[in-house]
C-alpha cells in the first residue's frame, strides 16, 4: 500500500490529488472504537511567520501545562485524558508530519489519569500552545527562524540534517569562579570537540561552565561523554539548554543601501522594461536549472546581471544563490545572497532569503553538516518521506468476586478470564512535497489498518487521519488545500473532507474560507449529511505581538441547522508572555459555547506561572446533541416523533456546562531538576431530563492538587525521571495517586523505561476503597531510522466492601517497529 501511495504521489500534482478520493472510499462510514489509543493525527501547515502544528486526539483531553515555556530543542506538554480515553498505560507515537521541522512526538502515561506529551524539534524552536476549542486537539505555533513576532527573542536555525537535531554539549564542570586558559586547554586535550566556556544565572548564583561542544548526533555526544568521564567524573549530556552559536547575527538590511526602484525584482517594474535578451537569458537559465545542469544555470544567470537593463536582477541573485548551493559552493551562495539583500531589503522575498542565509552559516559551524543538493526553500524536485509502522498489542484479563461471608468452596468458581485486545495495528504515513520557486506543493496520507483477532471484537477496521493535497505561494500569501484535513482554528473543530482557501490581501490582513463535511473521528468515512461553510479574517500581527482572528461558521445536518457561530481568537506573544484566548457564541441556540484563556507568565527568581480559564458546553452545543440517548439515528427519524422547536430543546437538554480553572506554577531546581505544582478546580455541570432521557445531576466542583519533581540526567547521562503525587477530591470518588516514570538510555541505542503507578480511591457512595497498582516497563531500539519497542505491564485492582471481595488482573503487551523513510 505505501509503495502505491508513493507512484501516485511521486507523479504530477495533478494525478497527486487522485489519493484525495482513493483513500476516503477506503474507510469505514460507521463509528468505531480506536482500540484504545489516544494519539489520532498530526499535521503541520507553514507560513512565512510560523508553522501551525495540530495534533489530534480520539478522546477529550484537558490541557494542564507545559515546558519550557515558550522556547526550546523539545517541549513537554502535561494532559489530563478524559473517561473516554480508558484506563492503563498509554505510550504511543505519531509519525513527524515535517521531518525538518519535528523530530519525534510521543505520549507516556504518568499516574492516575495524567499523561505527558513530549515533542522534539529539529533544533530549539519558539512556540505557544493552545488548546481546541473541542477538547480532541493541540494547536502548537512554530516561530519560523528570522520571522519571529518578537524580534528580541533569538532562535537558532535548526541543522538540515534530518537525522539529528543540534545542541549537544558535553558539561563538563560547573564553577563559581570563571575558569582560566589552562583548565581550557586542560579541557581540550580530552577530545576533538572544541572546548569553550559559557555562564548562566541559577538562584541569582552566577556559574561558569566548562564545556565541549556543539556536537549533532546523540551517538556522538554519548562517545565523547564516556570518554572524558575518567577526567571529568561529574560530566552530564547537555541537550540544547544555550544559544550555542548565538553570535552569527541575522543579517538585517543596511541602512542606505536600498534601491526603491529597483525593489520590486521580478514585479511590474520588471515587465516594464523591453529587454527580449534578458527575457531569452531568464527562461533559459531556469530551465537549466530545472534539469539540474548547474553549470550553465550559473553561467546564464552571470550574463544576465550583467545586462544593462538590470531586468530579473532580484531574481537572478537569488536563483544564483540557490544553484550555488546545489553544487556545495557555500562562499559564493553566501555571497550572492548578502549582495539580494544590500540591493533589494524590502523585496517580496527578502525574508526567505536570510533564512536561507543564515542555514548557511549555521551549517558551516563546528559541528554541524551541510547536504549538497538539499533545499530548504526551493528544491525544484519532489521529496517523498513518511513511516510504516506494525504494533502487536495483546491484553489478558481476569475477574474474581467472592463474598466472606460465605464458605471458600461455595465462591471457587466466581472467576472469569477474558481477553480485552488482541490486534495488529499498522499504519502508514506518506508525504511528497515539492517546493517550488513560486509555488509549493504537498499531498499527504496518513491512516491504517487495524486487524482484530477477537471474535468478539470490533473487527477490522480502516482508519484515514489525512488524506490531502495542497498548493501554495507563501511570498504571494495564498493557499488552497483539498481532502481530509484537520484545522483547530476560525471555527473549525477539527477533521473534515472538503477544500480550504486562504489570501493575504494585506501584510496585516488574510482571509480564510472553507467548506465541507465535519469528521467524527479517523474512523469515520465521508458523510455527506453533514456538511459546514465558515469564514475568517486573520489580522495582525501587530505591535509584533498581537495577532486577533474573527470568523463565522454554518454547520447544517440533513437539512437541519446543527451549528451557526461567530466567534473570536486572539494571541499575543513576547517572550516570557503569551496569552491566547478564544470564544465561541452560537446564534443559532443563542448561547456561548465556549470561552477560553491560556496564558504563560515568567516570573522572577525563575518561576513559571501556567493558567488556564474554560468555559464550555460539553459537548459543543449542536441539534446533533438532541439524538443522545434517543433511539433513533438521524434528525430525520427524530422530526418524526418531536418538532423542530422540541429538536432544539432537546440539543439543550443534553448538554452540560463544563468549567474548569487551572494554575500551574514550575521552577528549576538548580541545572537537572524541575518542581511543577499545580491546582485545578473543575465542574461539570447537570442535563436536564426529557424526550424520555434522564438527566445527569452535577458533578463536583472537583478539586485537584498535585506535585511533579522531574530530574534529568541522575542515574546517567540523558536519562529522564519524573515523581509525582496527586490528590482530587469533591467529586463522587477521592482520589490519591503516586507514580514513577523513568527513561534510561544504556549502551549506545537502548532505552529503558520502567514505570509504575499506585491509586487509591474512595467511593464516596459507600466509603469502600480501591487500590490499583500499574507497574510497567517499555524498551526501545533505536538505530538511526528504525525503532523497536516492546511494552509490557501489569494492572491489578483490589475493591473490598461488606459484602464482596473483588480481584482483576489486566496483563498487557506489545512489540512492534517503527520505520521512517
Amino acid at each position: 500500500m505505501a509503495r502505491t501511495v508513493i507512484n501516485l504521489f511521486s507523479a504530477t500534482p495533478l494525478r497527486s490529488c487522485l489519493i484525495v478520493l482513493l483513500c476516503l472510499s477506503f474507510a469505514d462510514a460507521t463509528l468505531a472504537q480506536s482500540f484504545g489509543r489516544v494519539l489520532d493525527s498530526a499535521d503541520l501547515t507553514e507560513t512565512p511567520a510560523h508553522y501551525d502544528l495540530v495534533i489530534s486526539f480520539n478522546c477529550p483531553v484537558r490541557y494542564v501545562t507545559h515546558s519550557p515555556a515558550g522556547q526550546g530543542a523539545n517541549v513537554t506538554i502535561r494532559l489530563a485524558l478524559g473517561s473516554e480515553c480508558g484506563t492503563g498505560n498509554h505510550n504511543e507515537t505519531l509519525e513527524s508530519p515535517e521531518p525538518a521541522v519535528v523530530r519525534s512526538i510521543e505520549l507516556q502515561s504518568l499516574f492516575a489519569d495524567e499523561a505527558q506529551l513530549i515533542i522534539l524539534w529539529r533544533g530549539p524552536q519558539q512556540y505557544l500552545i493552545v488548546p481546541t476549542a473541542d477538547q480532541r486537539g493541540l494547536r502548537i505555533r512554530v516561530l519560523r527562524a528570522g520571522e519571529s513576532s518578537a524580534p528580541q527573542a533569538r532562535v537558532i536555525v535548526a541543522d538540515v540534517d534530518q537525522g539529528v537535531i543540534t545542541g549537544y554539549a558535553i558539561n563538563l564542570e560547573s564553577s563559581l569562579t570563571p575558569f582560566d586558559d589552562a583548565a581550557i586547554k586542560r579541557a581540550q586535550s580530552t577530545s576533538s570537540v572544541r572546548a569553550y566556556t559559557s555562564q548562566i544565572i541559577i538562584d541569582n548564583q552566577h556559574w561558569y561552565r566548562l564545556r565541549l561542544g556543539p556536537i549533532v548526533s546523540h551517538s556522538d555526544a554519548q562517545k565523547i561523554l564516556e570518554q572524558v568521564k575518567p577526567v571529568y567524573p561529574r560530566v552530564w549530556l547537555a541537550i540544547a539548554d544555550e544559544n550555542i552559536n548565538a553570535d552569527t547575527p541575522v543579517l538585517e538590511p543596511e541602512s542606505g543601501s536600498s534601491d526603491d526602484n529597483a525593489d520590486t525584482g521580478m514585479g511590474a517594474e520588471d515587465r516594464a522594461i523591453d529587454d527580449p535578451q534578458a527575457d531569452e537569458l531568464w527562461k533559459a537559465a531556469r530551465e537549466k536549472f530545472h534539469h539540474r545542469d548547474y553549470a550553465a544555470t550559473i553561467q546564464l544567470l552571470t550574463k544576465l546581471l550583467n545586462q544593462s537593463s538590470h531586468k530579473y536582477r532580484a531574481a537572478a541573485l537569488e536563483l544564483s544563490g540557490i544553484t550555488h548551493e546545489r553544487m556545495a559552493q557555500l562562499a559564493h551562495a553566501t555571497e550572492e545572497y548578502e549582495t539580494f539583500l544590500r540591493e533589494f531589503p524590502k523585496h517580496d522575498h527578502a525574508a526567505r532569503v536570510r533564512r536561507r542565509l543564515n542555514a548557511l552559516r549555521t551549517a558551516t559551524l563546528p559541528g554541524h553538516t551541510f547536504k549538497p543538493g538539499y533545499d530548504d526553500e526551493g528544491s525544484q524536485t519532489w521529496r517523498v518521506y513518511g513511516g510504516v509502522a506494525q504494533y502487536y498489542r495483546r491484553d489478558n484479563g481476569s475477574m474474581t468476586v467472592t463474598n466472606p461471608s460465605q464458605p471458600a468452596d461455595a465462591t471457587a468458581n466466581n472467576s472469569q478470564n477474558f481477553t480485552s485486545l488482541n490486534a495488529l495495528i499498522n499504519d502508514v504515513d506518506v508525504t511528497a512535497r515539492y517546493r517550488g520557486l513560486d509555488v509549493d506543493t504537498r499531498a499527504r496520507f496518513s491512516g491504517g489498518y487495524t486487524w482484530d483477532f477477537l471474535k468478539d471484537g470490533p473487527g477490522n477496521q480502516v482508519r484515514v487521519n489525512n488524506a490531502f493535497v495542497e498548493f501554495s505561494d507563501r511570498d504571494k500569501g495564498w493557499y488552497a488545500s483539498a481532502g481530509r484535513q484537520t484545522r483547530t482554528s476560525g471555527g473549525l473543530l477539527g477533521t473534515f473532507d472538503g477544500v480550504l482557501g486562504s489570501y493575504r490581501f494585506y501584510p496585516h490582513f488574510t482571509l480564510d474560507a472553507a467548506a465541507g463535511f465535519p469528521v467524527d473521528t479517523s474512523y469515520s468515512g465521508a458523510n455527506t449529511q453533514r456538511r459546514f461553510e465558515s469564514l475568517s479574517a486573520n489580522f495582525g500581527i501587530f505591535a509584533d505581538a498581537f495577532e486577533p482572528t474573527i470568523y463565522a461558521v454554518n454547520q447544517s445536518m440533513e437539512g437541519f441547522t446543527d451549528r451557526r457561530a461567530v466567534g473570536f481568537e486572539l494571541r499575543y506573544f513576547r517572550p516570557g508572555r503569551v496569552l491566547v484566548a478564544f470564544a465561541d457564541y452560537d446564534v443559532y441556540f443563542h448561547t456561548l459555547s465556549s470561552a477560553v484563556v491560556v496564558a504563560t507568565l515568567q516570573l522572577p527568581w525563575r518561576w513559571t506561572l501556567n493558567m488556564d480559564v474554560e468555559e464550555r458546553k460539553s459537548p459543543i452545543i449542536s441539534t446533533r446533541n438532541a439524538l443522545i440517548g434517543q433511539p433513533v439515528q438521524t434528525l430525520t427519524e427524530l422530526s418524526q416523533l418531536f418538532t423542530a422547536d422540541d429538536i432544539k430543546q432537546l440539543a439543550q437538554d443534553r448538554t452540560s456546562q463544563t468549567s474548569l480553572y487551572s494554575i500551574v506554577l514550575s521552577r528549576p531546581l538548580g541545572e537537572q531538576l524541575q518542581l511543577t505544582l499545580n491546582a485545578q478546580r473543575f465542574k461539570t455541570g447537570e442535563t436536564q431530563a426529557s424526550g424520555g432521557v434522564e438527566g445527569f445531576n452535577a458533578i463536583g466542583p472537583e478539586t485537584i492538587a498535585s506535585v511533579q519533581l522531574l530530574a534529568a540526567s541522575i542515574f546517567h547521562a540523558g536519562d529522564i525521571n519524573i515523581i509525582g503525587v496527586r490528590y482530587q477530591t469533591g467529586g463522587p470518588v477521592k482520589v490519591a495517586s503516586f507514580g514513577i516514570n523513568t527513561r534510561l538510555p544504556f549502551h549506545e541505542y537502548w532505552r529503558i523505561g520502567p514505570q509504575i503507578s499506585i491509586d487509591r480511591q474512595q467511593l464516596m457512595s459507600d466509603n469502600s476503597v480501591i487500590w490499583t497498582y500499574r507497574p510497567g516497563l517499555r524498551i526501545t531500539l533505536q538505530r538511526h531510522t528504525l525503532q523497536v519497542d516492546l511494552e509490557a505491564g501489569d494492572e491489578r485492582l483490589v475493591h473490598n466492601t461488606d459484602t464482596t471481595n473483588q480481584r482483576s488482573t489486566r496483563m498487557y503487551y506489545s512489540l512492534g517497529y517503527r520505520w521512517q523513510f
